[in-house]
């Protein structure tokens, strides 16, 4: 994931805050994918069996990595659930926000928006000429 902007969430099904926030990271995700965008929640010492369920009737599809024995978290230094980094695309931490949070929401959203490379207009077929053709009239050396 180097290069792009990474949403390093810290998470359990047991926690209410998680729970409540988890939606915004999926709408964040969602919102911002195109841009390079990625949400990892990382869940705490939860088998599959209890996270698979969740992430199913939540409607949730982001990538999950289990920390099955704490040392994830104890290597974050996470002592709060949830608690999410921010990480640029030069690998540095540009944000930790610690609790629940709206993550499609100001002024989290937009301090999100501005790690991300600027979106890329693309102007449809219909409208775009070849390179050949010429576009104020016929060229008069040909």
């Amino acid at each position: 994931m180097r290069g792009r902007v990474v949403v390093v969430n810290f998470w359990a099904t047991w926690c209410a805050p998680c729970v409540q926030e988890m939606p915004s990271l999926q709408r964040l995700r969602d919102r911002y994918r195109d841009r390079g965008l990625e949400v990892v929640a990382v869940n705490y010492q939860e088998n599959a069996a209890r996270i698979r369920p969740f992430l199913e009737r939540n409607g949730l599809d982001l990538t999950v990595v289990r920390d099955h024995d704490g040392s994830a978290r104890t290597a974050w230094r996470v002592t709060v659930f949830p608690t999410t980094y921010v990480i640029a695309p030069d690998g540095t931490i540009a944000y930790v926000v610690v609790g629940e949070a709206d993550w499609s929401a100001a002024p989290i959203e937009p301090a999100v928006r501005r790690l991300l490379p600027p979106a890329v207009a693309v102007a449809s077929s219909a409208t775009r000429l070849p390179p050949s053709v010429p576009i104020s009239g016929p060229d008069p050396s040909l």
